[in-house]
Formats: C-alpha cells, structure tokens, sequence
C-alpha cells in the first residue's frame, strides 16, 4: 500500500516537473521574464469561468494567459469595481434604480444618461454604472448617486456575474435604465434576477455591425424605448424577426449641460470660439451657419462642406461662414477622413468660409449668435445638438430620412422650409438661402422652432415618462413571473419539441423563461407543445392582461378549443393499425435532387407495410443513372421517373409534372424531397430534414405512413398531415404574393397573421384538397428562375396557402409529432 502511495506520489511529481520545465522553456521562447508574472495576479478559477473556451477546449489556463491571454488582453484576476459615493448618503425614504451608461463622453448618449441620472436623483437612489470612462465621468456624481466604473464588463456577461451580484446582489432596485444597445451586456444580469429593465435604443440598426445586441437588447429587456420613430423603422428593416417587439417612441428631452465641469472654457480653442461669435455683435451682414459634432463620415462633414461650397457659387458677393465644432477622431477610428476634408475645402477655395474647432463642453452661447444649424447627417437618431438649438430658436436645417428630427419637423409643419431631400445638398442649401433672403422668414421659423422645443423636448416630461415606463415594467416583470410558474405547473409544456439548441443547458424552469421571452421580444420563438399555436390564440382569442404569455393565458382560460388548436398525431397514440387491406388509391411523389436522401427515404418507406406508387422527379441529369439504380431496389410499383427542368423546385414537378395524372388516379397522395437546406448550418438541415421524415414515414419502429393513411383512409375529413413545426413561421416576406395568389386560387378564408402549414412543403394530403392548385395550371413558365432567396418568392407563397386550400367539403388538418424529435 506504501509503495503504491509512493510510487503516485513520485508520478504527480514528476507530472509537476515536467509541467513546470514546459511553462519555464515557453517563457523563456516568447521572451516572458518571469520577474514580470506576479502569480497573485492570476486566479485559475476565474479564468476558466470567464472564459469558458479555455475550460471547453482543455487548455491549461496559465499557459494560455501567460502565450495569448494578456496579449489579448483578457483578465487574469478578477477585477474591482471603482466607486464614488457613499450609501450612507442615500435617502431611506426613496427607492432605488439603476442608470447604466456605455461610457462618458461629451457626446449625445452619455450627456443624456447623465441628464437621466440627475433628475431621477430627486426622487431615487441612483446608481450610475459606466462601462466605459471619459472627460464627465466625475459629473455624474452628486449626492443621492453612486458612480460605479466597470469598463471590465462592457462586452462579457459572465464578468457581469462577477462583479455586479457582490455590489447589487442585494439591493433591491425598482428599475433599470439601459441607455443604448452598447450596453445590453447588463441586460441579462437584472432580467435573470427579475429586476425590471428598459432599453434605451438610440442606433440605427443599419449603422451597427453587431445586430445581435439589438437582439439582446429586445430579449431580456422588460421595456423598449426608441428615441424616434425612424430608429424604430430602420431595426425592423434591418432585423424582421423583431417586428413585433413591443416599443415605446418617446423623443428624449433638451439635457442640461450646466452641471458639467467646463474643463475647456480656458483653452485657447474655446477662446477662439468665443471671439469668432462676439464678432458677430458687430457684423450683422454675415450669415453665420453651424454644425456640431464628431467628424466622421456618418456626420456628414462632407456635405456641410458641400453646402457651403454650394452656396458660395450661387451667392459669391454674400458674406456666409460656415463654422464645424466637433471632435477629431481619425486616428481613433484609422481613417482619414479629415485630410479628405482639407481637400475638399482647399479644391473649393473655401479657406474664408469654412472652419473647424475642437469639441468644446460649453457651447451654448453659440446658439444664441448663430443664423442656422446645418445637421447633415447620413443617419442620427435624435440629436441632442439639434435639440438645444431648436430650444435656443435657432432653425435646424436637415435631410429627410435621416434622423427623427426630420420627422418631427415636418409633423410641426416645418418641413418645406427647414428639412430637404435624403442627402440632397443643393435643396438644402436653396432652404438655407431662402432663410438668409427673407428676415420675415427667418424671424418665423425661429419663432416655430422655439414653440417645437418646448412641446416636444421637455427633458422633466422625458424623465417621468421614462419613469412611467419603468413602473409598467415592474408590471411586466410580474405577469411574466406568474406565467412561468402556470406554465410550469401545468406540466403541458414539451420541453423535448419546444427545446431550442441553445436552451439545453439550461433548467426547466428557465427553459419556460427563455421560452416566455421569446414570445415578449419575437425572436427565439417557439411552439410549446404539439397541437398549439401561440400567436394564433392572440390574435384570434385575446388575452386578459396586455402583458401576458399566449401560452400561459391559454392555460388560466381552461384550454378553450379554437382554431389555436390542431389535432395531434402521436407516435405513441394507441390503437390497432391494419394498414394491410388499404383500399384507398395512394401515391407518393419525391422529388429527386440529393440522391443520398433517395436512400433514406425509400429505407423508411420498407419499415411501413404501406407501398405507395411512386413518381419521382429527377432535377439534375448527372444524377439519373444514380436515382433509376436507387429506386430499382423499391418493392412496390414506381409509375414514373422523369428527368424535369431544375425550375419551380419540389413544387414545379409536382403540379406542372404529375398534378393532373395524381388528381384524376388517386385518392391520396404524399410529397416528400430530398431536403438539405445548403442554406442552413449543416447539422440545421439534417435536423430538419431528419424531423420531416420522421413525422412523415417514420422508422422501424414507427411506421408512420401506415398511421397517416390508416387514419386518413377511415376518415375523410382528414384533407391534409403534415408535421407540427416548432417554429412558427409566419407569412414573412410572402403575404403581398400570397394574396394575390389566393384570389387566383378562390381561397375565401383570410389569411390570418399567424398560420399554421406544412413548413418544408412535405404532406400527405387528400387529392381533392389539392385540385384548385393543380387546375390553376402553372407551367414551367411560371415558377421563379434559379438561384431562388431562402425567402420570398412564388414557392414559398403556395407553401404556406395548402392549408388554405378551398374544397367541396370541408376538410381539417392533422398535424404529427414524434416524442423526442425535434428541430
């Protein structure tokens, strides 16, 4: 027993040497002095949790710190969250909320969570988390306000963990104001303590390269307020699967700048600035044009340029300066787009007319000299710029369809005389002249201007709707509480059909959570159990509380039939089959373009005693000679295999090609392909393509063709099988097509919002129920040329109408499900 102990023993040490002699030799190859590697400063723990790649994989985490981690620039210790401010001054009396900024820059966004944080203090306790610092950092602090730096956090949610449970696991906190999708990293920390969220999104989606957190944000917040109505627009043109995210538009208020440091009111930039417009007192002649803010091309500097140079052509002999305060950040960016610039003003020998000074924190004197701000941006949601010069009475000039001031312009019947074309500089400086021809004019449209700002930009309004909102949240956060828990204890929930790839790790009990968020945000939707469809029960029944679950309504309201629920086919239902004297003529066409799926298809149909005639489609001719030695293995009877033209997909061979012979020979008939989905990751497309084929043929020990047609043969009311989707699918990009083919089709139902079909175009169906589609007579002609859009497109359209699909008689859907197959 000693010697075994010791003979161990001598092994670990060994191992250990050796380890230790490896770690030495690759400090010493990568010119790692082992002076500068402080071991406390590493904490093997944390550096697996937090990275969990480095766990998965097996790498040994110091070696990987030391080789790559610190290079970039991951964390070897956890960090420590610097504070000021003492919650000992904090008001017991008040509750508190939580305002998170995504870094402190003079800039829109941080000035505006800033302005939040402050007038919320009034009332709340507030802490202030930055995930990024900057020059009004120390503004936000104040008494009845914790400032909390954790720049660490800003795009890892297990660091999140980390560090914010120890400082707010717990408090309790009423709400929390996300201030922009850069900061959606937090989001899941409060949503999965049920602490109420709102986001604040302010970007363009079409701006921003990681949509994903348009998706986080939209996920786990409770609330989702847009600054303006064109942000709003242009997430759901760049992300459909959020279109029926439920927002708020609340255009934000005019933030106070009084409050902040002024560090630049002494430097020789502000003085220049401030001598520039004292100028003005003395020189009434001259037109003095300004744009504001960081010069980057989404600013539209150029343009502002372009306008200037514009002008100067038409009106030579008037006296216009054109003056760009914002700050430099080529060199932050790697552009240069600023010696582009140059160029351009030295090309248009604008060196008199146009000029550029540094970001300054105290601008506001500008707007009361100034004749005109020139917003030029490509794309700017709700410009704080635009905002303080309207309340100053100063005409802001801009482009349509390029921020929400544009919009709310020409809601206050400004737009003719203050808002021009997408990017159309010659309009807007024929606005901007206009202006400088006619005092009257001027003199009016900064009276309209002022009279917009007080309505419209009231930051105490802003605040308390934003306040107004956080409280409803608190509602949403326990509708959504109650409904996880109905659900959960109805035990009606599928977790082996509802799961998605991504929730497998995850409880049962925050599996129904992801679920429910699913159908809060509307993405990661799902189905939650066989027979029932979500979106069909809200739109067609109705909930009793706006925040509700469909899901979790359906099971307070009793389960109540409706067109919510489908008739479900089991793999375990019981009953005898006798699918051996089928009297009923039967069909099934397959369509033929992956021949390895030929195999499979025709290894399922021999576990059934079922031997439907076959006609097979043939879309690729080098495969021919492949599909005849296949289906040559087929003990029943294949009537006909075609050679057809790659068109029109499985549906073109399927109606242009054997429709009408199918119709008048059979009663039933089937339609499989052999799906891939080359545009879905692989192990997608075989998932699907292995679902719709256990649903619909099944296995050895399912024989589902015999089930189906068993079941269809002894009830005629049956028109259509097909298997239950977990994933609602919707209409998409297809109603507009779909519409106009339902009239061709006579179809009188209206097509609903949410439907269910056979996703995939794979079925057993009645013959009869078919007919209208292969009496409209399509030809080859018709159908859409290849390459086709996963989506969109004529095929799609009649996929999701086959339900719909009129008959003499009416006829139901079955759909079916096997137990522990899912997609």
């Amino acid at each position: 027993m000693l010697n075994a102990i010791k003979k161990t023993s001598e092994i670990i040490m060994t191992i250990f040497r050796r380890f230790r002699g490896k770690l030495n030799s690759i400090i010493s190859r990568n010119n790692i002095s082992q002076n500068n590697f402080d071991e406390t400063q590493f904490d093997e723990k944390f550096y697996l949790e937090i990275y969990p790649d480095i766990s998965r994989n097996g790498i040994n985490p110091l070696e990987h710190f030391m080789l790559h981690g610190r290079a970039e620039g991951r964390l070897g210790k956890q960090p420590h969250l610097k504070t000021v401010g003492n919650i000992d001054d904090f008001n017991s009396s008040f509750e508190n909320i939580v305002v998170v900024s995504h870094e402190a820059t003079l800039t829109g966004a941080p000035v505006l969570a800033l302005n939040i944080a402050h007038e919320l203090s009034n009332k709340y306790n507030v802490f202030v988390i930055l995930l990024g610092l900057g020059p009004i950092a120390d503004s936000f602090y104040k008494k009845g306000i914790i400032v909390i730096s954790a720049e660490s956090i800003k795009s890892n949610e297990m660091l999140v963990e980390y560090l914010l449970d120890d400082f707010l696991g717990q408090v309790k906190i009423k709400f929390v104001i996300v201030n922009t999708i850069v900061s959606s990293s937090v989001l899941p920390f409060f949503a999965k303590r049920n602490i109420p969220t709102l986001s604040l999104i302010h970007e363009f989606a079409s701006s921003v390269k990681e949509k994903g957190k348009f998706r986080k944000s939209c996920f786990w917040a409770n609330q989702v307020v847009f600054s303006s109505n064109i942000t709003y627009k242009n997430m759901v043109e760049e992300i459909p699967d959020l279109k029926d995210v439920p927002v708020n538009i609340v255009p934000q208020g005019k933030c106070n700048i009084n409050f902040l440091n002024n560090k630049s009111k002494n430097n020789e930039n502000h003085q220049r600035l401030i001598k520039l417009f004292q100028s003005r007192k003395s020189d009434d002649s001259e037109f003095l044009i300004v744009g504001i803010g960081t010069i980057y091309y989404r600013k539209g500097v150029d343009l502002f340029i372009q306008c200037a140079a514009h002008i100067k052509n038409i009106q030579p002999k008037n006296k216009f300066k054109f003056i760009w305060i914002g700050k430099n950040v080529d060199e932050e960016l790697k552009t240069d787009y600023c010696s582009y610039l140059k160029d351009q003003i030295q090309r248009n020998s604008l060196e008199e007319e146009v000029s550029f000074f540094d970001e300054s924190d105290d601008i506001q004197f500008i707007y009361e000299f100034a004749d005109a701000l020139l917003l030029t941006s490509r794309l700017d949601p709700l410009p704080n710029v635009a905002i303080d010069a309207l309340t100053s009475g100063l005409p802001v000039l801009c482009f349509d369809k390029a921020s929400g001031i544009a919009d709310i312009m020409k809601e206050e019947g400004l737009g003719s005389v203050c808002v021009a074309p997408f990017l159309d500089v010659h309009a807007l400086a024929e606005i901007l002249l206009n202006l400088f021809n006619s005092k009257e004019l001027l003199a009016n449209v900064k009276s309209k201007c002022q009279n917009l700002a007080k309505t419209r930009f009231n930051l105490s309004n802003y605040v308390c709707a934003l306040e107004k909102i956080g409280l409803a949240a608190s509602e949403v956060v326990e509708q959504f509480m109650q409904d996880v828990a109905d659900i959960e204890k109805s035990e009606l929930f599928r977790f082996d059909y509802a799961i998605l790839e991504h929730w497998k790790d995850l409880s049962p009990t925050d599996v129904i959570k992801a679920y429910v968020r699913g159908w809060k945000s509307g993405f990661d939707l799902r189905k939650p159990m066989p027979g029932f469809h979500p979106g069909v029960y809200k739109e067609q029944h109705g909930l009793k509380s706006q925040y509700s679950d469909p899901f979790a309504d359906y099971i307070r309201a009793g389960c109540p039939e409706g067109p919510w629920n489908t008739e479900v086919m089991s793999d375990i239902d019981s009953g005898s089959i006798d699918a051996s004297n089928l009297k009923t003529k039967i069909a099934l066409h397959i369509h033929v373009f992956y021949p390895e799926v030929l195999r499979e298809i025709l290894g399922r149909l021999a576990f059934n005693i079922t031997r439907p005639d076959l006609f097979i489609s043939i879309s690729n001719p080098n495969i021919e000679d492949v599909v005849e030695k296949i289906i040559s293995t087929y003990d029943g009877r294949v009537v006909r295999a075609v050679l057809t033209p790659n068109c029109g997909r499985d549906i073109g061979p399927f109606v242009t090609e054997f429709g009408k012979e199918i119709i008048e020979s059979y009663e039933i008939i089937g339609h499989v392909h052999t799906k891939i989905s080359p545009h879905a990751a692989n192990e997608v497309g075989k998932n699907w393509s292995n679902f719709l084929l256990e649903n619909l043929l099944g296995n050895e020990f399912n024989p589902m063709v015999d089930k189906i047609l068993h079941s269809m043969s002894n009830n005629e009311s049956v028109g259509l099988v097909y298997p239950d989707d977990p994933l609602p699918i919707g209409w998409d990009k297809n109603y507009k097509y779909a519409f106009e083919l339902a009239c061709k089709l006579n179809i009188q139902k209206p097509l609903d919002k949410h439907i269910n079909f056979p996703v995939g175009t794979m079925f057993w169906a009645r013959t009869k129920k078919l007919t209208s589609l292969i009496e409209l007579g399509l030809n080859w002609s018709d159908y859409p040329a290849e390459p086709l859009p996963i989506d969109g497109t004529m095929l799609h359209s009649i996929e999701r109408l086959i339900p719909y699909l009129p008959t003499q008689v009416e006829m139901k859907s079955i759909v079916t499900n096997i137990r522990n197959v899912t997609r």
